[in-house]
């Protein structure tokens, strides 16, 4: 993978995302708690998630008309953008609510993050081995960026919540830049019209209403996520309240998440042989809430 190119770019993006994306949430979740409390944590965290969630069978599509490489280019800056905002509102003094909404704009400019990055994969690899050394990369950089992030974002949220909202900017801008230089794909994106569009983005809840064993998997997936919610909530009184660590502690605190991600992806690796994994899925939830 090294020896290529654009993955190393793609992947160097990767890592730059999940740092700036970690360490902004750790400032806003401080910043948020300073201006209204566990509430308005809770609040906040809804206000960035709900929106992507409706908006991820749409995001999906948008990755297969256009050339992905620019999807991420342009989810790179308009995360850049909207950061740059809120940090010029909170330096400001600006109301809590215009950078609650900036957040909520960031988050959903990431929707398709994600898609664009597994599907663009693929087409960038020349060998088999290449794709698999780029999708082990990917898992470990994810987790090596959600130890980094929350710790720059809690030093720097000591000084200011804006400083770290710049940082996360900065890193955004960074990945554009990596990322538009990306070869292009090659090939053609499918273009429908609008029923099309509307029929294929409901694609997948039409599969879901089809096959019960998918709607366990998913709804379980629904419940961890749901917990995934209230430990953001959490982690921040437990930091400044029953621990009394500071804004930083709110940081180090969620960075234990990519220490066990780190950990995690280790003993995921014996799971590869694995022809049933029912009960390590289970044992993970089971972990999960301890």
């Amino acid at each position: 993978m090294l020896t290529n190119p654009d993955l190393r770019r793609l992947e160097l993006a990767w890592g730059c995302f999940y740092v700036g994306d970690w360490a902004h949430v750790v400032a806003l979740s401080v910043y948020a708690y300073r201006n209204g409390g566990s509430l308005a944590v809770g609040v906040v965290g809804l206000l960035r998630m709900l929106p992507s969630a409706f908006a991820v069978p749409f995001a999906s599509l948008l990755i297969d008309r256009f050339p992905r490489h620019r999807v991420l280019v342009l989810v790179h800056a308009a995360r850049a953008v909207t950061l740059l905002v809120g940090a010029a509102l909170i330096a400001a003094g600006g109301p809590p609510a215009a950078v609650y909404a900036a957040a909520s704009v960031a988050a959903l400019a990431a929707t398709p993050f994600r898609p664009a990055h597994w599907a663009l994969l693929p087409a960038l690899a020349r060998t088999p081995g290449e794709l698999v050394a780029a999708n082990a990369s990917s898992s470990t950089i994810e987790s090596v960026g959600t130890v980094l992030g929350p710790i720059l974002g809690g030093v720097l949220t000591v000084w200011s919540p804006a400083a770290a909202f710049v940082l996360s900017a900065v890193l955004f801008v960074g990945s554009a830049f990596l990322v538009a230089q990306v070869g292009a794909e090659g090939s053609s994106r499918r273009r429908g019209s609008r029923a099309g569009i509307l029929r294929d983005a409901l694609a997948g809840f039409r599969s879901l209403a089809a096959d019960a064993q998918a709607r366990v998997l998913i709804g379980l997936f629904i419940v961890q996520t749901f917990v995934r919610g209230l430990l953001n909530v959490l982690i921040v009184l437990i930091a400044l309240e029953l621990l009394d660590l500071g804004d930083a502690g709110v940081g180090f605190l969620n960075a234990g998440f990519g220490v066990g991600g780190l950990v995690g992806a280790f003993g995921a690796l014996t799971l590869v042989a694995r022809r049933r994994l029912a009960s390590p899925f289970a044992a993970g939830l089971v972990l999960w809430g301890e």
